[in-house]
């Protein structure tokens, strides 16, 4: 068990870094998820007569844990101490 209590400054870099790594997953798995996205649109749609307006919906779920804003908050906090 951890008990997290971060100030704003660890806040914003643990923000900033968790949308770099959101990113970099998003743009290495970009590809397959649309390529996924849109068989399944096709097989819908496939020969039929459809609305210009019809959505679909690519999503991107990723799952991190305590311990990746531990290794954010840390690196943040020895960046801070060196400067010290």
């Amino acid at each position: 068990m951890v008990r997290l209590k971060l100030s704003e400054g660890e806040k914003k870099y643990l923000i900033k870094e968790l949308a770099e790594r959101v990113k970099d997953l998003v743009f290495m798995n970009a590809l397959d998820k649309t390529k996924e996205a849109v068989d399944i649109l096709l097989q819908d749609v496939d020969d039929k007569d459809v609305s210009s307006n019809q959505e679909f919906l690519i999503e991107f779920a990723y799952r991190l844990t305590i311990g990746d804003i531990l290794q954010i908050v840390g690196e943040y906090r020895r960046r801070i101490g060196q400067r010290g």
